[in-house]
């Protein structure tokens, strides 16, 4: 067989399969962690869009019921593309809870919405990224928007 007017052997088409073999697995996993990291930052993306909006809806409204109102409807149908984190707001109340609270701060007039995901302890991917990063990363993310709000006396 000749390739630009190389003559290739069957011992460098062995070479290449080899060659191959090798590289294949390792590229495998770069793209399989590039799509899950993708994954992971959308779920990210979400939630802190998700507060952005829960705290700008919050500094429209006057009592801690509006504030309840407002959790429910922007949580209600909110879904994570994957499953690395874990953040369970209180979709039925709009109560605060760990994973979320809306507080209205009468010294500076701003509504502060706090937000924190931990990470999903059974997930392969939460705990590949922690053992990657050498337990760094901490226990999950943390949002906090704050946003001024005129409404509320």
């Amino acid at each position: 067989m000749y390739f630009e007017g190389v003559e290739i052997t069957k011992t460098q088409k062995a070479q290449g399969i080899v060659e191959f073999a090798l590289v294949l697995p390792l590229f495998l996993l770069l793209v399989m962690g590039i799509i899950y990291f993708g994954m992971a930052f959308s779920d990210y993306l979400t939630m802190s869009n998700s507060v952005r909006s829960i705290a700008h809806d919050a500094s429209l409204r006057q009592t801690d019921a509006d504030y309840r109102n407002v959790v429910i409807n922007n949580t209600r149908n909110l879904s994570f593309a994957n499953d690395v984190f874990i953040w369970q707001p209180d979709t039925e109340t709009g109560q605060n809870n760990k994973y979320l609270s809306v507080e209205f701060e009468n010294s500076s007039r701003n509504v502060v919405v706090t937000a924190h995901a931990d990470f999903n302890k059974k997930s392969a991917i939460a705990n590949a990224f922690n053992n990657l990063m050498g337990q760094k990363i901490g226990n999950g993310i943390n949002i906090r928007y704050s946003m001024y709000s005129d409404v509320r006396k």
